[in-house]
């Protein structure tokens, strides 16, 4: 199965689990289908380290507001 399929997957059964993808192609549509299946966040590779730690600390954050 696709990432994003799994991403639905994983969001369905699990409400508390928070997912980043990562994925080379960054178009518009791959990027809102990720965010509907369920994403919190989309990284384009490559991407740096800070970027990494960035998205992890956006997700931290709002889950801590939850």
């Amino acid at each position: 199965i696709s990432g994003i399929e799994l991403a639905d997957k994983i969001s369905s059964s699990f409400k508390d689990t928070y997912i980043i993808m990562i994925s080379s192609l960054a178009q518009e549509n791959i990027i809102i289908d990720s965010i509907s299946a369920g994403a919190s966040d989309f990284l384009q590779k490559p991407f740096t380290k800070e970027t990494l730690i960035s998205s992890i600390e956006k997700v931290i954050t709002n889950f801590s507001e939850d």
